[in-house]
């Protein structure tokens, strides 16, 4: 059978899991926020006034502190937010690979060490060049990441998109009081 037993394959497959699911699941959260704000402020009358006054001090907030972006800045901002993350998340790949890199040299290291001593100062080498390369990536990564979030809070706030969610948000919870 190709699964191993031990707990460290379990924890790479469960490790490389996570990593996989981490963006789509993150998007799929982003989206589902604010309908399950709205659902859980329409329980009752109180609540769903209170949300109501939220989304409208937040949409007055928006409209009068920040200036609206186009359509096309707007889709140009998602198209590159979403290519940060590709790359962080590619850089995040090339990052274990090199991980991976190293323990191979060292495995390697370990066989040869007492056929030739040249070959195992080269493995040593590119173990060390490895793990020093890995340390760079998790550090642009982490300011890729800075990046696409200030990226991220920037459009929300002058998206019109963002405006115009707000707006039916409210529309629809004050149809919502209005029946209640």
């Amino acid at each position: 059978m190709w699964l191993r037993h031990d707990f460290g394959w379990w924890g790479f497959v469960f490790g490389l899991t996570a990593l996989i699911l981490a963006v789509p699941l993150a998007i799929t959260a982003n989206l589902l926020t604010p309908p399950l704000r709205n659902w859980w402020a329409e329980r009752s009358v109180e609540s769903t006034r209170s949300r109501l006054i939220k989304l409208e001090t937040q949409l007055t907030e928006y409209e009068t502190k920040f200036a609206q972006i186009s359509e096309a800045e707007d889709w140009t901002l998602r198209g590159v937010e979403f290519l940060m993350i590709v790359a962080a998340f590619l850089l995040l790949l090339g990052a274990v690979t090199l991980l991976m890199i190293k323990n191979v040299a060292q495995m390697l290291n370990a066989s040869l060490t007492n056929s030739s001593h040249l070959l195992a100062s080269e493995t040593n080498q590119l173990g060390a060049q490895a793990v020093v390369v890995f340390f760079a990536a998790i550090g642009v990564e982490v300011t890729i990441f800075v990046l696409q979030s200030r990226m991220s809070k920037f459009r929300e706030k002058h998206s019109p998109s963002t405006r115009k969610d707000f707006r039916s948000s409210i529309e629809r919870l004050r149809k919502r009081l209005e029946t209640k």
